[in-house]
């Protein structure tokens, strides 16, 4: 009876130790799934943050291709400016082309006059250059 307790006491200390060993191991599980749990946080964490990384990247190129229109629009706005200034100053250089042809035109019409006006004193010189030597009778 005495060995027969024997006996029952190391196999109810197995089961306690098999016991312990069960929970152990469950616990090793829990801990390799909370490992593992951890990662796939981490990873969740890190990949939402390549996400953010990689929003913000394309938040900034698009920033930069809007400002790269702006840039583009700016320089074509600038060059339309530039061709209103050229096409003024051709307006305008074509305004004082044609006061300076007016003016030339002007010039030329006073010095036909001045020499009409030459002509007809030449004229009356002769005429009363003929008088002259006609004399008194005619």
């Amino acid at each position: 009876i005495f060995l027969a307790g024997l006996e029952g006491k190391q196999r109810l200390l197995a089961g306690l130790e098999g016991e312990r060993r069960l929970l152990a191991g469950l616990e090793g599980e829990r801990r390799l799934s909370a490992g593992l749990e951890g990662e796939r946080r981490l990873y969740v964490v890190l990949e939402g943050e390549r996400r953010l990384s990689a929003g913000l990247e394309g938040e900034r190129r698009l920033s930069a291709g809007l400002e790269g229109e702006c840039r583009l629009s700016a320089g074509l706005e600038g060059e339309r400016r530039l061709y209103v200034v050229l096409e003024g100053e051709r307006r305008l250089y074509v305004v004082l082309e044609g006061e300076r042809r007016l003016s030339a035109g002007l010039e030329g019409e006073r010095r036909l006059s001045a020499g009409l006006e030459g002509e007809r004193r030449l004229s009356a010189g002769l005429e009363g250059e003929r008088r002259l030597l006609a004399g008194p009778d005619g």
